[in-house]
């Protein structure tokens, strides 16, 4: 994979199997951290890229054949292409009509938001029957996700239409999305599963909107 792509891998291919793995997360937590500092685009690119290929040269160490992690390099050949500034076919889509997509990412981001509402409203229900309690609910979220990327981008659309109503819209389009249709309405149901039990609804808001987010921004 290093001769393909030009670049070569930091795991010592020369270390005992059973040390190559531990050295590998070192590795990829390394390079996560960096993601996370960087301020572009084009680094996030370029770490996630470096992630493709250390963990693929880490297969083929492992005695993976390279024609198995053909579809891999592919990819990270592509990604290398982009950063020259041209486009290769495995990265274009046929355009769809209407608008653009919205990206991936901040479907999930809305997943997180639309989850963090209905958490906070099953927090809320000590207090009883309450009309008012998805409103509290969601401007308080909206006020906790101001400065995400999927909120950044719909208040710069919104015309001066307030936060908290597009995190409402946002639960509605999660509650009513299948799983298998929609990052949003995927993420919005495995919150809402996987911290039934685990947490009390408050410390799973507090979650989604903290930890679950740096997942995803």
């Amino acid at each position: 994979m290093a001769q393909t792509t030009g670049e070569a891998g930091t795991v010592d291919g020369g270390a005992p199997p059973a040390d190559r793995a531990p050295r590998l997360e070192e590795l990829l937590r390394a390079i996560a951290a960096d993601y996370d500092r960087a301020s572009t685009d084009d680094e996030r690119r370029r770490l996630g890229r470096e992630q493709l290929m250390e963990i693929t040269l880490h297969l083929q160490r492992e005695g993976v054949p390279g024609e198995a992690l053909r579809p891999a390099a592919a990819v990270i050949h592509g990604l290398i292409d982009v950063d020259r500034g041209c486009v290769p076919p495995i990265l274009r889509t046929r355009r769809k009509a209407g608008g653009p997509p919205v990206p991936s990412d901040e479907l999930r981001q809305r997943g997180l938001a639309a989850a963090a509402v209905t958490l906070l409203m099953r927090a809320d229900d000590a207090a009883g029957h309450d009309e008012h309690k998805l409103d509290r609910a969601v401007r308080k979220v909206a006020r906790r996700v101001e400065r995400w990327r999927a909120a950044r981008r719909w208040t710069a659309k919104s015309r001066g239409q307030p936060l908290h109503e597009a995190v409402k819209d946002w639960r509605e389009r999660a509650m009513r999305g299948l799983p298998a249709e929609g990052a949003d309405a995927g993420i919005y149901a495995a919150m809402l599963e996987h911290t039934r039990d685990a947490r009390s609804p408050a410390e799973a808001a507090d979650w989604a909107l903290t930890k679950g987010h740096e997942l995803y921004r």
